[in-house]
């Protein structure tokens, strides 16, 4: 299917015109002189607006029509991309999918904070900033390192839980959580959940949330058992009373918890997972009806009793595959998932992150092309250009302040109304025309 490159609109007062393009046709916008450097480097994301002067439409048009067939052909043909995605120290990747289409991606430290990464396609990524900074950084584990994080959106805002740690500190290490109503900041931090000599649950790390009839659920644990213990509403305490439920036995770390159809996913790492090319980290699935269980494999047997099915294993290029992100979608409803390993030919590099697509067979289990890490394949579809509705802007036109948004999405649209001096950003949601602005 042919998807749309480029589009343009026409400011109704006529004063400029604003075209929104795919990075790749950027790159030709530029190529030809089209757009100044500044301008390619400032809307490689975003829309290029361009001042309208006498005829320029009769200028520009021509141009953008001939441009939308010569980069028509560049995205119509299928595209790849090769592993690893981000080829340094980045393991433990946790990744959420924002309303304007941005995923972002949070890891271990390797770096001091807890990294923060932003990609339009899961493929492309760059660091924008980290999650704390020495004076916000978590302090209850005394000289502990922040690991394994876990991004999610509950009711207005999202929440980040990690642990902390100190390598074979396990029962001074515990959970934390922090906050911000964007995925880029500013963070605030809530300090501890718990650590494990308080909830009694040896190496208290690797969280992450799962959710069944409105109740949210925590589920964290390494190699000493999978328990969930259920939090309030918000996500930031444990529910008054509740203790932890053991769901799976002492094979796996690291869980993911997703859900599919009516069926409730139990992913997790097994082996070891920091051993270099040594290390034999695979990842194992079971699922269950119900969220806190019971989980079995694909031949029925508990994953109480450690039995899970194999997911994902070791290859030629890559050791230790290990430790994946939350399961994502793209524009087309595929699945896809982020994990670290280890390249044979670059041991140095340490945990890479990984991009694979989750297939399902018919019986609703998931599985890996090979069962290995794949070296090339098709990419995520992501729809760049996907068609907004657009409502121009009059000089007499009234902005109730109960519609305004604030939003980084959508074609940015200027009234030239001196004193309303507001990008306006207008989207099409569930059929109704709806304004954001942003100052």
């Amino acid at each position: 299917m042919v998807r749309k490159v480029c589009y343009f609109v026409r400011n109704r007062l006529r004063k400029y015109i604003v075209i929104r393009c795919r990075p790749d046709c950027l790159e030709i916008w530029k190529r030809f002189s089209l757009i100044s450097e500044r301008d390619y480097l400032l809307n490689r994301w975003d829309s290029i607006k361009f001042a309208t002067k006498p005829n320029m439409m009769r200028t520009v048009l021509p141009i953008f029509c001939l441009l939308v067939v010569v980069c028509a052909p560049l995205v119509c043909q299928a595209q790849t991309y090769t592993n690893p995605v981000l080829e340094f120290d980045s393991p433990d990747p946790t990744v959420i999918r924002d309303t304007s289409g941005f995923y972002y991606m949070f890891t271990t430290e390797s770096s001091r904070g807890i990294p923060i990464y932003r990609s339009k396609n899961l493929i492309r990524w760059t660091l924008i900033g980290t999650v704390f900074s020495e004076a916000t950084r978590p302090s209850f584990v005394k000289d502990g390192s922040l690991w394994a994080p876990s991004i999610h959106r509950i009711g207005s805002q999202y929440v980040l839980y990690y642990a902390m740690s100190t390598w074979g500190g396990q029962w001074d290490c515990g959970i934390g959580v922090a906050t911000a109503n964007n995925l880029w900041g500013p963070w605030t931090d809530h300090g501890k959940l718990f650590v494990s000599k308080d909830i009694g649950v040896k190496n208290s790390i690797d969280p992450c949330i799962g959710e069944e009839n409105g109740h949210l659920f925590l589920f964290w644990g390494s190699f000493c058992g999978i328990f969930a213990i259920e939090l309030t509403s918000d996500g930031l305490s444990v529910k008054a009373g509740e203790a932890p439920r053991q769901v799976a036995g002492t094979l796996i770390e690291g869980a993911c918890i997703y859900k599919r159809d009516s069926w409730y996913y139990l992913i997790g790492s097994v082996g070891t997972c920091c051993s270099g090319l040594e290390s034999t980290y695979h990842l194992v699935v079971a699922r269950s009806a119900s969220l806190l269980g019971p989980y079995v494999d694909k031949n029925e047997r508990s994953a109480i009793e450690n039995h899970f099915s194999t997911l994902l294993t070791a290859s030629d290029e890559v050791a230790g595959p290990g430790h994946c992100s939350e399961i994502v979608t793209d524009d087309a409803n595929n699945t896809w998932m982020l994990y670290h390993g280890w390249l044979r030919r670059d041991e140095d590099a340490g945990r890479v992150v990984f991009l694979d697509q989750l297939k399902w067979t018919e019986n609703g289990w998931p599985t890996i092309e090979s069962g290995h890490p794949s070296v090339k394949a098709n990419a995520p579809v992501i729809n760049t250009t996907s068609l907004i509705t657009v409502l121009p802007v009059d000089r007499k036109e009234k902005l109730d302040p109960k519609v305004l948004r604030y939003s980084l999405s959508g074609i940015q649209i200027h009234g030239d109304n001196s004193n309303l001096r507001r990008q306006v950003v207008i989207k099409k949601q569930q059929g109704k025309r709806t304004i954001k602005v942003f100052e």
